[in-house]
């Protein structure tokens, strides 16, 4: 448990939750780290690529179609950085607004969406550079134990022949 939560302590928990259940439902074994990660970078990928005036309609749209007494329902149709950014401004708030009001939690809502964007880019930055520098770790292990093998094997193979 600790070594899981040391992988995903920095994910958001919708996020983690999501990555799980999917790859709980793609695969027919207990999910490995690599697996879940691979989901949620996945996840972010797509994320990435949100609009905030796009996410904030379908904000409305939820909150119209289901309302303010489903609100757990009505969070569930959204992205997790949209869901994230919902729940601090308050569901409640954005059903009960009046057209003044909507408009500037709108307004929050587009500032929060792409400071949380900008974060969500930058730590995937971060990410693949760490992936780049453990491909290049593994790659030299791997290499190390190739070279190791096969000297044991040509050992092996000296010894057989005497």
């Amino acid at each position: 448990m600790l070594i899981w939560y040391d992988f995903f302590r920095d994910y958001d928990l919708d996020t983690f939750k999501q990555a799980i259940f999917q790859s709980i439902n793609e695969s027919k074994y207990f999910p490995s780290i690599a697996e879940v990660k691979s989901y949620i970078t996945k996840q972010n990928n797509s994320q990435v690529n949100l609009k905030a005036d796009e996410e904030w309609e379908k904000v409305r749209d939820v909150a119209s179609r289901i309302g303010r007494y489903r609100e757990e329902e009505a969070l569930s149709y959204l992205e997790p950085i949209t869901r994230n950014i919902v729940r601090r401004i308050g569901f409640q708030d954005i059903c009960n607004a009046d057209e003044f009001t909507r408009n500037g939690l709108r307004n929050a809502f587009i500032k929060s969406f792409e400071s949380e964007k900008d974060d969500l880019i930058r730590y995937e930055k971060s990410n693949n550079k760490e992936s780049a520098e453990m491909e290049l770790i593994y790659q030299r292990n791997s290499d190390f134990l190739d070279k190791s093998i096969s000297g044991l094997i040509k050992r092996i193979e000296d010894v057989k022949d005497e």
